[in-house]
Protein backbone atom coordinates (compact mmCIF):
# COMPACT_ATOMS: atom_id res chain seq x y z
CA UNK A 1 0.00 0.00 0.00
CA UNK A 2 1.35 3.39 -0.97
CA UNK A 3 1.65 6.02 1.71
CA UNK A 4 -1.46 8.00 0.77
CA UNK A 5 -1.55 9.81 4.11
CA UNK A 6 1.94 11.13 3.51
CA UNK A 7 1.04 12.27 0.01
CA UNK A 8 -1.99 14.21 1.22
CA UNK A 9 0.08 15.61 4.08
CA UNK A 10 2.67 16.70 1.56
CA UNK A 11 0.04 18.50 -0.51
CA UNK A 12 -1.34 20.18 2.61
CA UNK A 13 2.14 21.29 3.61
CA UNK A 14 2.83 22.65 0.14
CA UNK A 15 -0.38 24.66 0.30
CA UNK A 16 0.70 26.11 3.62
CA UNK A 17 3.98 27.18 2.08
CA UNK A 18 2.11 29.17 -0.54
CA UNK A 19 -0.81 30.26 1.65
CA UNK A 20 0.86 33.42 2.86
CA UNK A 21 2.65 34.12 -0.41
CA UNK A 22 -0.32 34.24 -2.78
CA UNK A 23 -1.31 37.73 -3.86
CA UNK A 24 -4.78 38.08 -2.40
CA UNK A 25 -6.80 40.84 -4.03
CA UNK A 26 -10.26 41.60 -5.23
CA UNK A 27 -11.18 42.17 -8.85
CA UNK A 28 -11.72 45.74 -9.92
CA UNK A 29 -14.73 44.77 -12.02
CA UNK A 30 -18.11 46.24 -11.17
CA UNK A 31 -21.60 44.89 -11.69
CA UNK A 32 -23.12 46.11 -14.93
CA UNK A 33 -26.77 45.88 -13.92
CA UNK A 34 -28.98 45.19 -10.92
CA UNK A 35 -29.96 41.75 -12.25
CA UNK A 36 -26.96 40.41 -14.21
CA UNK A 37 -27.71 36.71 -13.66
CA UNK A 38 -30.16 35.03 -16.05
CA UNK A 39 -31.88 31.65 -16.12
CA UNK A 40 -32.11 31.03 -19.85
CA UNK A 41 -34.79 28.39 -19.38
CA UNK A 42 -37.21 30.51 -17.31
CA UNK A 43 -36.09 33.97 -18.55
CA UNK A 44 -35.89 35.09 -14.95
CA UNK A 45 -33.19 37.52 -13.81
CA UNK A 46 -31.35 37.68 -10.49
CA UNK A 47 -29.01 39.90 -8.51
CA UNK A 48 -26.65 37.06 -7.58
CA UNK A 49 -25.67 33.61 -8.78
CA UNK A 50 -26.63 31.82 -5.56
CA UNK A 51 -30.08 33.41 -5.58
CA UNK A 52 -30.55 32.05 -9.09
CA UNK A 53 -29.47 28.56 -7.97
CA UNK A 54 -31.73 28.65 -4.91
CA UNK A 55 -34.84 29.80 -6.74
CA UNK A 56 -37.52 27.10 -6.67
CA UNK A 57 -38.08 27.78 -10.36
CA UNK A 58 -34.51 26.74 -11.17
CA UNK A 59 -34.57 23.04 -12.00
CA UNK A 60 -32.05 20.36 -12.88
CA UNK A 61 -30.84 20.82 -16.44
CA UNK A 62 -31.33 24.60 -16.52
CA UNK A 63 -28.71 26.98 -17.91
CA UNK A 64 -27.70 30.06 -15.94
CA UNK A 65 -25.83 32.83 -17.74
CA UNK A 66 -23.79 35.35 -15.75
CA UNK A 67 -22.75 38.74 -17.11
CA UNK A 68 -19.30 40.23 -16.60
CA UNK A 69 -18.79 41.60 -13.10
CA UNK A 70 -17.55 40.67 -9.66
CA UNK A 71 -19.73 38.40 -7.51
CA UNK A 72 -18.62 38.37 -3.88
CA UNK A 73 -20.36 35.17 -2.90
CA UNK A 74 -19.89 31.55 -1.97
CA UNK A 75 -21.63 29.22 -4.42
CA UNK A 76 -23.21 25.95 -3.32
CA UNK A 77 -24.22 24.11 -6.46
CA UNK A 78 -26.59 21.34 -5.37
CA UNK A 79 -28.61 21.14 -8.58
CA UNK A 80 -27.56 19.72 -11.95
CA UNK A 81 -27.05 23.04 -13.71
CA UNK A 82 -24.98 24.65 -16.42
CA UNK A 83 -23.30 27.86 -15.23
CA UNK A 84 -21.85 29.97 -18.04
CA UNK A 85 -19.91 33.17 -17.39
CA UNK A 86 -19.61 35.85 -20.02
CA UNK A 87 -15.78 35.64 -19.95
CA UNK A 88 -13.15 34.04 -17.75
CA UNK A 89 -11.29 37.34 -17.67
CA UNK A 90 -14.13 39.53 -16.38
CA UNK A 91 -16.76 37.30 -14.76
CA UNK A 92 -15.32 36.92 -11.29
CA UNK A 93 -16.57 34.87 -8.35
CA UNK A 94 -14.68 36.07 -5.27
CA UNK A 95 -15.14 34.84 -1.71
CA UNK A 96 -13.35 35.50 1.56
CA UNK A 97 -15.34 33.43 4.02
CA UNK A 98 -14.67 30.05 5.59
CA UNK A 99 -16.30 28.05 2.78
CA UNK A 100 -14.98 27.03 -0.61
CA UNK A 101 -15.59 29.70 -3.20
CA UNK A 102 -17.52 27.23 -5.37
CA UNK A 103 -18.62 23.86 -3.98
CA UNK A 104 -20.39 21.40 -6.24
CA UNK A 105 -22.27 18.50 -4.68
CA UNK A 106 -24.70 17.74 -7.51
CA UNK A 107 -23.89 15.54 -10.49
CA UNK A 108 -23.74 16.63 -14.11
CA UNK A 109 -22.89 20.24 -13.31
CA UNK A 110 -21.09 22.23 -16.00
CA UNK A 111 -19.19 25.42 -15.13
CA UNK A 112 -17.54 27.52 -17.83
CA UNK A 113 -16.30 31.03 -18.46
CA UNK A 114 -15.51 32.25 -14.93
CA UNK A 115 -12.62 33.61 -12.93
CA UNK A 116 -12.84 31.94 -9.51
CA UNK A 117 -10.73 33.24 -6.65
CA UNK A 118 -10.31 33.64 -2.92
CA UNK A 119 -9.82 36.99 -1.18
CA UNK A 120 -7.51 38.06 1.59
CA UNK A 121 -9.37 36.35 4.46
CA UNK A 122 -8.53 32.93 3.08
CA UNK A 123 -9.29 29.96 5.34
CA UNK A 124 -6.63 27.25 5.42
CA UNK A 125 -7.75 24.12 3.57
CA UNK A 126 -10.42 25.67 1.43
CA UNK A 127 -10.57 25.65 -2.35
CA UNK A 128 -11.52 27.94 -5.14
CA UNK A 129 -13.49 25.08 -6.75
CA UNK A 130 -14.44 21.87 -4.91
CA UNK A 131 -16.27 19.02 -6.67
CA UNK A 132 -17.44 16.91 -3.74
CA UNK A 133 -18.66 13.39 -4.44
CA UNK A 134 -20.36 14.12 -7.72
CA UNK A 135 -20.58 12.38 -11.10
CA UNK A 136 -20.06 13.78 -14.58
CA UNK A 137 -19.24 17.36 -13.54
CA UNK A 138 -17.04 19.63 -15.62
CA UNK A 139 -15.03 22.82 -15.22
CA UNK A 140 -13.93 24.29 -18.54
CA UNK A 141 -12.53 27.51 -19.95
CA UNK A 142 -11.99 29.11 -16.53
CA UNK A 143 -9.24 30.77 -14.55
CA UNK A 144 -8.65 29.95 -10.89
CA UNK A 145 -6.38 31.84 -8.52
CA UNK A 146 -5.41 32.69 -4.95
CA UNK A 147 -6.67 29.47 -3.38
CA UNK A 148 -5.24 27.34 -0.61
CA UNK A 149 -6.29 24.66 -3.10
CA UNK A 150 -7.11 25.72 -6.62
CA UNK A 151 -9.32 22.85 -7.82
CA UNK A 152 -10.20 19.65 -5.97
CA UNK A 153 -12.00 16.62 -7.39
CA UNK A 154 -12.91 14.64 -4.28
CA UNK A 155 -14.79 11.36 -4.30
CA UNK A 156 -16.22 11.90 -7.77
CA UNK A 157 -16.56 9.90 -10.96
CA UNK A 158 -16.10 10.81 -14.63
CA UNK A 159 -15.50 14.49 -13.93
CA UNK A 160 -13.59 16.80 -16.29
CA UNK A 161 -11.28 19.77 -15.85
CA UNK A 162 -10.20 21.23 -19.18
CA UNK A 163 -8.74 24.44 -20.55
CA UNK A 164 -8.39 25.94 -17.07
CA UNK A 165 -5.55 28.13 -15.80
CA UNK A 166 -4.71 27.75 -12.11
CA UNK A 167 -2.25 30.24 -10.62
CA UNK A 168 -0.88 31.67 -7.38
CA UNK A 169 -2.30 28.97 -5.12
CA UNK A 170 -1.04 26.43 -2.61
CA UNK A 171 -1.99 23.42 -4.71
CA UNK A 172 -3.11 23.68 -8.31
CA UNK A 173 -5.26 20.60 -8.98
CA UNK A 174 -5.88 17.61 -6.72
CA UNK A 175 -7.71 14.53 -8.02
CA UNK A 176 -8.51 12.31 -5.03
CA UNK A 177 -10.68 9.20 -5.03
CA UNK A 178 -12.17 10.32 -8.33
CA UNK A 179 -12.03 7.52 -10.88
CA UNK A 180 -12.18 8.05 -14.63
CA UNK A 181 -11.50 11.76 -14.34
CA UNK A 182 -10.32 13.68 -17.40
CA UNK A 183 -7.73 16.45 -16.95
CA UNK A 184 -7.07 18.07 -20.30
CA UNK A 185 -5.24 21.11 -21.62
CA UNK A 186 -4.75 22.96 -18.31
CA UNK A 187 -2.09 25.45 -17.31
CA UNK A 188 -0.89 25.34 -13.69
CA UNK A 189 1.33 28.31 -12.98
CA UNK A 190 3.19 29.60 -9.94
CA UNK A 191 1.69 27.32 -7.30
CA UNK A 192 3.16 25.23 -4.50
CA UNK A 193 2.21 21.71 -5.63
CA UNK A 194 1.06 21.56 -9.24
CA UNK A 195 -0.99 18.42 -10.01
CA UNK A 196 -1.62 15.33 -7.88
CA UNK A 197 -3.64 12.22 -8.77
CA UNK A 198 -4.20 10.03 -5.72
CA UNK A 199 -6.41 7.00 -5.05
CA UNK A 200 -7.93 7.42 -8.50
CA UNK A 201 -7.87 4.96 -11.37
CA UNK A 202 -8.82 5.06 -15.03
CA UNK A 203 -8.05 8.79 -15.30
CA UNK A 204 -6.88 10.49 -18.49
CA UNK A 205 -4.33 13.32 -18.42
CA UNK A 206 -3.38 15.14 -21.60
CA UNK A 207 -1.57 18.37 -22.44
CA UNK A 208 -1.36 19.70 -18.91
CA UNK A 209 1.53 22.07 -18.38
CA UNK A 210 2.98 22.84 -14.96
CA UNK A 211 5.06 26.00 -14.98
CA UNK A 212 7.18 27.69 -12.30
CA UNK A 213 5.80 25.62 -9.43
CA UNK A 214 7.70 24.53 -6.32
CA UNK A 215 6.77 20.93 -7.10
CA UNK A 216 5.13 19.49 -10.16
CA UNK A 217 3.34 16.13 -10.21
CA UNK A 218 2.60 13.04 -8.18
CA UNK A 219 0.58 9.87 -8.58
CA UNK A 220 -0.25 7.49 -5.74
CA UNK A 221 -2.63 5.05 -4.11
CA UNK A 222 -3.29 1.34 -4.31
CA UNK A 223 -1.92 -0.70 -7.21
CA UNK A 224 -4.97 -0.05 -9.41
CA UNK A 225 -4.51 3.69 -8.96
CA UNK A 226 -1.38 3.64 -11.10
CA UNK A 227 -3.30 2.42 -14.12
CA UNK A 228 -4.15 5.83 -15.48
CA UNK A 229 -3.69 7.10 -19.03
CA UNK A 230 -0.99 9.73 -18.57
CA UNK A 231 1.01 10.29 -21.72
CA UNK A 232 4.07 12.39 -22.51
CA UNK A 233 2.07 15.48 -23.48
CA UNK A 234 2.05 16.48 -19.79
CA UNK A 235 5.03 18.61 -18.76
CA UNK A 236 6.81 20.30 -15.87
CA UNK A 237 8.68 23.39 -17.06
CA UNK A 238 8.68 21.88 -20.57
CA UNK A 239 10.07 18.56 -19.32
CA UNK A 240 8.04 15.39 -19.64
CA UNK A 241 5.99 13.65 -16.95
CA UNK A 242 6.61 9.91 -17.40
CA UNK A 243 4.25 7.39 -15.79
CA UNK A 244 5.30 3.83 -16.65
CA UNK A 245 3.61 0.56 -15.69
CA UNK A 246 4.23 -3.14 -16.29
CA UNK A 247 7.90 -2.73 -17.16
CA UNK A 248 10.57 -5.44 -16.94
CA UNK A 249 14.29 -4.85 -17.45
CA UNK A 250 13.78 -1.23 -18.50
CA UNK A 251 16.68 1.24 -18.40
CA UNK A 252 15.68 4.86 -17.84
CA UNK A 253 18.43 7.36 -18.60
CA UNK A 254 18.76 10.62 -20.54
CA UNK A 255 19.21 8.70 -23.80
CA UNK A 256 16.21 6.38 -23.51
CA UNK A 257 13.92 8.91 -21.80
CA UNK A 258 14.97 12.47 -22.62
CA UNK A 259 13.87 15.54 -20.69
CA UNK A 260 12.42 13.80 -17.65
CA UNK A 261 10.43 16.19 -15.46
CA UNK A 262 8.99 13.51 -13.18
CA UNK A 263 9.19 9.71 -13.25
CA UNK A 264 6.79 7.17 -11.77
CA UNK A 265 7.38 3.44 -12.33
CA UNK A 266 4.68 1.06 -11.08
CA UNK A 267 4.03 -2.69 -11.09
CA UNK A 268 7.45 -3.38 -12.57
CA UNK A 269 10.67 -5.28 -11.91
CA UNK A 270 14.33 -5.09 -12.86
CA UNK A 271 14.20 -1.38 -13.75
CA UNK A 272 17.34 0.76 -13.72
CA UNK A 273 16.93 4.54 -13.34
CA UNK A 274 20.21 6.41 -13.68
CA UNK A 275 21.94 9.69 -14.47
CA UNK A 276 18.82 11.88 -14.42
CA UNK A 277 18.69 15.50 -13.29
CA UNK A 278 15.33 16.74 -12.05
CA UNK A 279 13.93 19.80 -10.28
CA UNK A 280 10.52 21.12 -9.23
CA UNK A 281 9.21 17.62 -9.86
CA UNK A 282 6.64 16.79 -7.14
CA UNK A 283 7.80 13.25 -6.55
CA UNK A 284 10.90 13.30 -8.71
CA UNK A 285 11.46 9.51 -8.96
CA UNK A 286 8.89 7.08 -7.57
CA UNK A 287 9.00 3.30 -7.57
CA UNK A 288 5.60 1.85 -6.61
CA UNK A 289 4.81 -1.85 -6.40
CA UNK A 290 8.16 -2.37 -8.09
CA UNK A 291 10.83 -4.89 -7.06
CA UNK A 292 14.49 -5.68 -7.74
CA UNK A 293 15.20 -2.27 -9.26
CA UNK A 294 17.92 0.35 -8.98
CA UNK A 295 17.98 4.15 -8.76
CA UNK A 296 21.51 5.50 -9.03
CA UNK A 297 23.34 8.73 -9.78
CA UNK A 298 20.14 10.76 -9.89
CA UNK A 299 20.20 14.45 -8.95
CA UNK A 300 17.04 16.04 -7.55
CA UNK A 301 16.84 19.66 -6.44
CA UNK A 302 14.48 22.54 -5.70
CA UNK A 303 11.49 20.38 -4.91
CA UNK A 304 10.47 22.10 -1.69
CA UNK A 305 6.88 20.86 -1.73
CA UNK A 306 7.70 17.34 -2.95
CA UNK A 307 9.57 14.12 -2.34
CA UNK A 308 12.97 13.55 -3.90
CA UNK A 309 13.01 9.75 -4.27
CA UNK A 310 10.20 7.47 -3.10
CA UNK A 311 9.98 3.68 -2.90
CA UNK A 312 6.55 2.41 -1.89
CA UNK A 313 5.20 -1.12 -1.71
CA UNK A 314 8.38 -2.48 -3.25
CA UNK A 315 11.07 -4.92 -2.16
CA UNK A 316 14.76 -5.49 -2.91
CA UNK A 317 15.35 -2.10 -4.51
CA UNK A 318 18.47 0.05 -4.19
CA UNK A 319 18.87 3.84 -4.09
CA UNK A 320 22.56 4.63 -4.45
CA UNK A 321 24.85 7.51 -5.29
CA UNK A 322 22.06 10.08 -5.62
CA UNK A 323 22.18 13.75 -4.71
CA UNK A 324 18.90 15.09 -3.32
CA UNK A 325 18.70 18.70 -2.16
CA UNK A 326 16.06 21.23 -1.17
CA UNK A 327 13.13 18.82 -1.12
CA UNK A 328 10.27 18.41 1.35
CA UNK A 329 11.56 14.87 1.95
CA UNK A 330 14.80 13.41 0.63
CA UNK A 331 14.46 9.61 0.34
CA UNK A 332 11.30 7.82 1.53
CA UNK A 333 10.41 4.16 2.01
CA UNK A 334 6.77 3.25 2.65
CA UNK A 335 5.44 -0.29 3.01
CA UNK A 336 8.79 -1.28 1.55
CA UNK A 337 10.96 -4.15 2.82
CA UNK A 338 14.53 -5.31 2.19
CA UNK A 339 15.58 -2.22 0.28
CA UNK A 340 18.99 -0.50 0.43
CA UNK A 341 19.67 3.24 0.60
CA UNK A 342 23.42 3.82 0.36
CA UNK A 343 25.99 6.41 -0.61
CA UNK A 344 23.54 9.27 -1.16
CA UNK A 345 23.89 12.95 -0.29
CA UNK A 346 20.60 14.35 1.06
CA UNK A 347 20.77 18.05 1.81
CA UNK A 348 18.45 20.83 3.01
CA UNK A 349 15.30 18.76 3.39
CA UNK A 350 12.38 20.86 4.53
CA UNK A 351 10.98 18.07 6.74
CA UNK A 352 12.62 14.63 6.48
CA UNK A 353 16.05 13.65 5.25
CA UNK A 354 15.25 9.91 5.35
CA UNK A 355 11.64 8.84 5.97
CA UNK A 356 10.49 5.29 6.76
CA UNK A 357 6.81 4.41 7.15
CA UNK A 358 5.72 0.80 7.71
CA UNK A 359 9.07 -0.34 6.37
CA UNK A 360 10.90 -3.44 7.59
CA UNK A 361 14.41 -4.89 7.24
CA UNK A 362 15.80 -2.10 5.10
CA UNK A 363 19.47 -1.06 5.11
CA UNK A 364 20.41 2.63 5.24
CA UNK A 365 24.20 3.07 5.14
CA UNK A 366 26.90 5.55 4.18
CA UNK A 367 24.57 8.45 3.45
CA UNK A 368 25.28 12.11 4.13
CA UNK A 369 22.08 13.65 5.54
CA UNK A 370 22.86 17.32 5.96
CA UNK A 371 20.99 20.39 7.17
CA UNK A 372 17.51 18.90 7.51
CA UNK A 373 15.14 21.61 8.68
CA UNK A 374 12.89 19.39 10.80
CA UNK A 375 14.58 16.03 11.26
CA UNK A 376 17.37 14.03 9.65
CA UNK A 377 15.53 10.71 9.97
CA UNK A 378 11.86 10.07 10.70
CA UNK A 379 10.71 6.51 11.38
CA UNK A 380 7.11 5.44 12.01
CA UNK A 381 5.76 1.90 12.37
CA UNK A 382 9.05 0.58 11.03
CA UNK A 383 11.31 -2.00 12.66
CA UNK A 384 14.35 -4.19 12.16
CA UNK A 385 15.96 -1.68 9.81
CA UNK A 386 19.74 -1.20 9.91
CA UNK A 387 21.52 2.16 9.96
CA UNK A 388 25.28 2.61 10.12
CA UNK A 389 28.06 4.83 8.78
CA UNK A 390 25.60 7.62 7.99
CA UNK A 391 26.53 11.24 8.64
CA UNK A 392 23.62 13.11 10.25
CA UNK A 393 24.67 16.75 10.36
CA UNK A 394 22.85 19.93 11.44
CA UNK A 395 19.34 18.82 12.24
CA UNK A 396 16.81 19.44 14.98
CA UNK A 397 16.38 15.85 16.17
CA UNK A 398 15.85 12.29 14.99
CA UNK A 399 12.26 11.07 15.40
CA UNK A 400 11.87 7.34 15.92
CA UNK A 401 8.81 5.50 17.23
CA UNK A 402 8.79 2.50 19.56
CA UNK A 403 9.78 -0.29 17.16
CA UNK A 404 13.39 -1.46 17.42
CA UNK A 405 15.96 -0.81 14.72
CA UNK A 406 19.71 -1.47 14.56
CA UNK A 407 22.00 1.57 14.54
CA UNK A 408 25.48 0.07 14.07
CA UNK A 409 27.29 -2.81 12.36
CA UNK A 410 28.62 -4.22 15.63
CA UNK A 411 31.76 -2.07 15.46
CA UNK A 412 30.78 1.40 14.24
CA UNK A 413 27.53 3.34 14.21
CA UNK A 414 26.66 6.72 12.74
CA UNK A 415 27.94 10.27 13.06
CA UNK A 416 25.47 12.56 14.87
CA UNK A 417 26.47 16.21 14.95
CA UNK A 418 24.40 16.68 18.12
CA UNK A 419 26.20 13.90 20.02
CA UNK A 420 27.85 15.41 23.09
CA UNK A 421 29.75 12.38 24.40
CA UNK A 422 33.51 12.10 24.89
CA UNK A 423 36.17 9.78 23.46
CA UNK A 424 38.53 9.36 26.39
CA UNK A 425 40.04 6.10 25.12
CA UNK A 426 40.97 7.70 21.77
CA UNK A 427 39.52 5.26 19.26
CA UNK A 428 37.19 7.55 17.30
CA UNK A 429 34.04 6.04 18.88
CA UNK A 430 31.98 7.80 21.53
CA UNK A 431 32.33 6.35 25.01
CA UNK A 432 28.57 6.51 25.66
CA UNK A 433 25.73 5.41 23.37
CA UNK A 434 23.53 7.84 21.45
CA UNK A 435 19.91 7.18 22.51
CA UNK A 436 17.17 7.97 19.99
CA UNK A 437 14.24 6.30 21.77
CA UNK A 438 13.56 3.47 24.22
CA UNK A 439 14.25 0.75 21.62
CA UNK A 440 16.65 2.63 19.37
CA UNK A 441 20.25 3.25 20.45
CA UNK A 442 23.42 3.81 18.48
CA UNK A 443 25.91 1.87 20.61
CA UNK A 444 28.99 3.11 18.76
CA UNK A 445 28.43 6.73 17.70
CA UNK A 446 31.21 8.09 15.51
CA UNK A 447 33.22 11.07 16.72
CA UNK A 448 33.73 12.33 13.17
CA UNK A 449 32.15 12.04 9.74
CA UNK A 450 32.51 8.81 7.78
CA UNK A 451 34.16 8.57 4.36
CA UNK A 452 34.37 5.46 2.18
CA UNK A 453 36.72 4.78 -0.74
CA UNK A 454 36.50 1.98 -3.25
CA UNK A 455 39.95 0.86 -4.46
CA UNK A 456 40.73 -1.49 -7.36
CA UNK A 457 44.34 -2.65 -7.57
CA UNK A 458 45.19 -4.33 -10.91
CA UNK A 459 48.43 -6.08 -9.93
CA UNK A 460 49.43 -8.80 -9.34
CA UNK A 461 45.76 -9.70 -9.93
CA UNK A 462 42.73 -7.45 -10.02
CA UNK A 463 41.50 -6.95 -6.46
CA UNK A 464 38.84 -4.75 -4.91
CA UNK A 465 39.04 -3.13 -1.45
CA UNK A 466 36.98 -0.66 0.59
CA UNK A 467 38.80 1.74 2.89
CA UNK A 468 36.84 3.56 5.60
CA UNK A 469 37.92 6.80 7.27
CA UNK A 470 36.29 8.48 10.27
CA UNK A 471 37.62 11.95 11.04
CA UNK A 472 36.71 15.27 12.61
CA UNK A 473 38.77 16.93 9.88
CA UNK A 474 37.90 17.64 6.28
CA UNK A 475 39.25 14.69 4.30
CA UNK A 476 40.21 15.11 0.64
CA UNK A 477 42.38 13.80 -2.19
CA UNK A 478 42.37 10.14 -1.19
CA UNK A 479 44.85 8.27 -3.37
CA UNK A 480 46.91 5.11 -3.37
CA UNK A 481 49.84 3.55 -5.16
CA UNK A 482 51.49 0.17 -5.65
CA UNK A 483 55.17 -0.50 -6.34
CA UNK A 484 55.28 -2.42 -9.62
CA UNK A 485 58.47 -4.34 -8.76
CA UNK A 486 57.03 -5.27 -5.36
CA UNK A 487 53.23 -5.32 -5.86
CA UNK A 488 52.64 -6.44 -2.29
CA UNK A 489 53.87 -3.02 -1.16
CA UNK A 490 51.14 -0.36 -1.28
CA UNK A 491 50.48 2.99 0.34
CA UNK A 492 47.45 5.22 0.87
CA UNK A 493 47.62 9.01 0.90
CA UNK A 494 45.09 11.73 1.64
CA UNK A 495 44.85 15.24 3.00
CA UNK A 496 43.20 16.50 6.16
CA UNK A 497 42.40 20.05 7.19
CA UNK A 498 40.80 21.82 10.12
CA UNK A 499 40.91 25.08 12.02
CA UNK A 500 41.29 24.57 15.77
CA UNK A 501 42.19 21.87 18.28
CA UNK A 502 43.12 18.26 17.73
CA UNK A 503 42.22 16.33 14.64
CA UNK A 504 42.01 12.57 14.40
CA UNK A 505 41.59 9.77 11.89
CA UNK A 506 40.15 6.33 12.58
CA UNK A 507 40.91 4.22 9.52
CA UNK A 508 39.71 0.78 8.49
CA UNK A 509 42.33 -0.90 6.28
CA UNK A 510 41.75 -4.21 4.48
CA UNK A 511 44.69 -6.40 5.42
CA UNK A 512 45.22 -7.53 1.82
CA UNK A 513 45.32 -3.94 0.60
CA UNK A 514 48.13 -2.71 2.88
CA UNK A 515 49.91 -5.43 4.81
CA UNK A 516 50.33 -4.55 8.47
CA UNK A 517 51.75 -3.55 10.83
CA UNK A 518 51.39 0.07 9.75
CA UNK A 519 53.20 3.37 9.95
CA UNK A 520 51.58 6.80 9.50
CA UNK A 521 53.28 10.10 8.71
CA UNK A 522 51.72 13.55 9.00
CA UNK A 523 53.60 15.88 6.67
CA UNK A 524 56.43 13.34 6.82
CA UNK A 525 56.57 13.28 10.63
CA UNK A 526 55.10 11.07 13.34
CA UNK A 527 51.54 11.85 14.50
CA UNK A 528 51.01 13.31 17.97
CA UNK A 529 49.39 10.03 18.99
CA UNK A 530 49.00 6.75 17.13
CA UNK A 531 47.40 3.42 17.93
CA UNK A 532 47.99 0.92 15.15
CA UNK A 533 45.97 -1.87 16.75
CA UNK A 534 42.64 -0.35 17.75
CA UNK A 535 40.80 -3.38 16.41
CA UNK A 536 41.46 -6.40 14.20
CA UNK A 537 38.41 -8.22 12.92
CA UNK A 538 38.01 -10.45 9.90
CA UNK A 539 40.11 -9.14 7.04
CA UNK A 540 40.33 -5.59 8.42
CA UNK A 541 42.48 -3.67 10.86
CA UNK A 542 41.50 -0.36 12.45
CA UNK A 543 44.13 2.24 13.31
CA UNK A 544 43.86 5.66 15.00
CA UNK A 545 46.13 8.70 14.99
CA UNK A 546 45.86 12.38 15.88
CA UNK A 547 47.47 15.75 15.06
CA UNK A 548 46.98 19.44 15.63
CA UNK A 549 44.49 20.88 13.19
CA UNK A 550 45.90 22.57 10.11
CA UNK A 551 46.38 21.36 6.56
CA UNK A 552 48.28 18.08 6.49
CA UNK A 553 49.35 15.39 4.04
CA UNK A 554 48.80 11.89 5.42
CA UNK A 555 50.63 8.76 4.28
CA UNK A 556 49.88 5.21 5.48
CA UNK A 557 52.52 2.59 4.64
CA UNK A 558 53.56 -0.88 5.83
CA UNK A 559 55.75 -0.41 8.87
CA UNK A 560 58.63 -2.53 7.61
CA UNK A 561 58.89 -0.48 4.43
CA UNK A 562 58.70 2.96 5.96
CA UNK A 563 62.46 3.55 6.15
CA UNK A 564 63.83 1.04 3.65
CA UNK A 565 61.76 1.61 0.57
CA UNK A 566 59.78 4.80 1.08
CA UNK A 567 62.27 7.03 -0.79
CA UNK A 568 62.16 4.66 -3.76
CA UNK A 569 58.41 4.38 -3.50
CA UNK A 570 57.95 8.13 -3.79
CA UNK A 571 59.52 7.98 -7.26
CA UNK A 572 57.96 4.72 -8.38
CA UNK A 573 54.46 5.72 -7.31
CA UNK A 574 54.33 8.46 -9.92
CA UNK A 575 54.23 5.74 -12.55
CA UNK A 576 51.89 3.39 -10.73
CA UNK A 577 49.28 6.01 -9.99
CA UNK A 578 49.16 6.77 -13.70
CA UNK A 579 48.54 3.17 -14.68
CA UNK A 580 46.32 2.01 -11.80
CA UNK A 581 42.62 2.70 -11.71
CA UNK A 582 40.74 3.86 -8.65
CA UNK A 583 37.15 4.72 -7.88
CA UNK A 584 35.75 6.64 -4.95
CA UNK A 585 32.33 5.76 -3.53
CA UNK A 586 31.49 9.33 -2.55
CA UNK A 587 32.96 12.76 -2.73
CA UNK A 588 35.14 13.79 0.19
Amino acid sequence: MVLVIALIGLIVASSELWFGAALMCRSANVLVSATPVHNLNTNMNYSSIQVAIDDIATLNGHVIFVENGTYNEHLSVYKSLTLNGESKENTTIDWEGAEHTVEVTASYVSISGFKVQRSSNLSIGNSCVMFNGSIGDSLTNCSVQYGYYGIVLWGGYECTVSNVTVSDSGTGLLVYDSDRSTVLGNQIINVGFGLAVSNSTGCTLRDNHIVNCSSGFSEGGELDDYFNDIDTSNTIDEKIVYCLVNQTGLNVNPSTFPDVGSLTVANSAGVVVENLTLSHSGIAVALAYTNDSLIRNVAVSNNTAGYGISVSSGNNNTVSGCNVSDCFSGVSLAFADNNTVSGNVIRNSDHFGVYLWNALQNTVVQNDVLDSDWTCVYIEYSGNNTFHHNNFVNYSEARVDGLANVWDDGVEGNYWSTYAGADLNLDGIGDTPYVLSANNTDRYPLMGMYHSYDVEVPIPVLAHYVVGIISNSTVSAFDWAVWIEHPEVRIATFNVSGVDGFGFVRMRIPNDFIIGPYSVTVDGAEPIYANYSVLAQGNNTWIYFSYLHSEHAIMVVPEYSALAILPLFMVASLLTVAVCQRKRLRRD
